[in-house]
C-alpha cells in the first residue's frame, strides 16, 4: 500500500532539483510505501532529462509532463495522479530533512487526522539556517480547523503540511490555475475546512532562499493575483463561515493582507487601476477587534484614500 505521495512541480530548477530529490530519498520508510510524483511543467532547460534519470534508477518516482501552466497547475496534476493515504506539497528549491517520514506518517495515522502541519527552518546559499518554526507549541494536540487557525499562524505554504488526501477529495481542494500566490488562498481554505488538524513541533522542511524564485520576482502579475486571491478569500468566508466567529475575523485580516499586497504591486506596476480596488465589495475595509494596531493604522488610511495609503504606506 502506497501511504504517502509527494508532489513537486518541477519548472527549469536543473541546478537544484537533485538535491530536493536526493532528499526525499533519504528516508526511513521503504520506497514501496511513497512515491515521488516530478511534474515536469514545461522546463525549458535540463530539469526533464535529470528527472527523467531518477524516474529510471527509482521506481517510486514517476514523471509528468505538461505544457507550463503554472506551480498550481502542475500540483493539480499531482492529485489527480497521486495514489496514497496521504499528499505532501515539496517544492522543487527546497529539501526535507532526513529520515522523518516515519514521524510524521505514524503521528498522522495514529491521530487520524485530516491535516498535519509541522516546524520548517530557511536555508540559504551559503549554507547557513534559520529555524522559524515556534508556531504555538503549547497548542500540539489536535484541534478543528477554526480553533488551529486562531491559535497556530501557521505559514501560507502547503508544504508546511501533509493532508489526507481523501480529505483534499472530499472537499475538492485544488490550487487557483495560472496565478501566483495561490497558496494565501488554499491553506486558509484547507485548514478551516479540516475537523482533525494537528500541529507537530518537529523541523521536517528546509525552505530555501533565493533570488530569482517565484516569490521574489517583482512581475507584473502579482497585483491582479493577489486580488484574485482577497476575491476568493473573501467569498468563501461570505459562503461558508459563520459571520459572528473570531474566524470569520481572520478570513476578513486574510482578505486586508492580500489586498494591501496587491496595492504595493500596483504602484510598482501600474497594471490595474485603482477603480478595480474601489469596485470590490470589501472595501472600504471593515475594521474589527482581532486586527493588530498595524492593520487597523493600514486598513483606516485606505478607506480614506488609497492614493494616500500608496503614497504613505507602499513607497516605503
Amino acid at each position: 500500500m502506497i501511504k504517502l505521495s509527494i508532489i513537486v512541480p518541477v519548472y527549469n530548477v536543473a541546478e537544484l532539483v537533485q538535491k530536493c530529490v536526493d532528499s526525499l530519498l533519504c528516508q526511513d520508510i521503504p520506497l514501496e510505501e511513497y512515491e515521488v510524483l516530478l511534474i515536469n511543467d514545461g522546463s525549458t532547460d535540463k530539469s526533464l532529462q535529470i528527472i527523467e534519470n531518477l524516474a529510471h534508477k527509482y521506481l517510486n518516482i514517476k514523471v509528468y509532463s505538461k505544457p507550463n501552466g503554472g506551480q498550481s497547475s502542475a500540483r493539480n496534476l499531482g492529485l489527480e495522479n497521486a495514489l496514497g493515504k496521504y499528499v505532501w506539497f515539496v517544492d522543487s528549491d527546497d529539501f526535507i530533512e532526513p529520515n522523518v517520514l516515519s514521524k510524521v506518517l505514524g503521528k498522522i495515522e495514529k491521530d487520524e487526522l485530516d491535516v498535519l502541519c509541522f516546524s520548517f527552518q530557511f536555508s540559504y546559499d551559503d549554507g547557513t539556517e534559520f529555524s522559524s518554526h515556534k508556531f504555538h507549541a503549547s497548542e500540539n494536540k489536535v484541534c478543528s480547523g477554526n480553533d488551529f487557525q486562531l491559535k497556530v499562524n501557521m505559514p501560507a505554504g502547503p508544504w508546511a503540511a501533509i493532508f489526507s488526501r481523501s480529505f483534499i477529495n472530499d472537499n475538492k481542494l485544488r490550487f487557483i490555475e495560472g496565478i501566483v500566490h495561490e497558496d494565501l488562498e488554499y491553506t486558509a481554505r484547507a485548514y478551516y475546512l479540516a475537523k482533525r488538524i494537528e500541529f507537530y513541533d518537529i523541523v521536517v522542511y528546509n525552505y530555501y532562499q533565493r533570488l530569482g524564485s517565484t516569490m521574489k520576482s517583482n512581475n507584473f502579475k502579482r497585483a491582479h493575483d493577489l486580488l484574485v486571491v482577497s476575491d476568493a478569500l473573501y467569498t468563501f468566508a461570505e459562503e461558508n463561515v459563520e459571520k459572528t466567529k473570531p474566524i470569520y475575523q481572520l478570513f476578513q485580516n486574510k482578505v486586508l493582507f492580500a489586498f494591501s499586497q496587491a496595492l504595493f504591486y500596483y504602484q510598482k506596476t501600474g497594471t490595474l487601476t485603482l477603480k478595480t480596488f474601489k469596485s470590490k465589495p470589501y472595501y472600504p475595509i471593515r475594521l474589527n477587534s482581532t486586527m493588530t494596531n498595524k492593520e487597523k493604522l493600514k486598513a483606516l488610511i485606505m478607506n480614506v484614500s488609497l492614493r494616500l495609503y500608496i503614497k504613505l504606506i507602499c513607497r516605503h
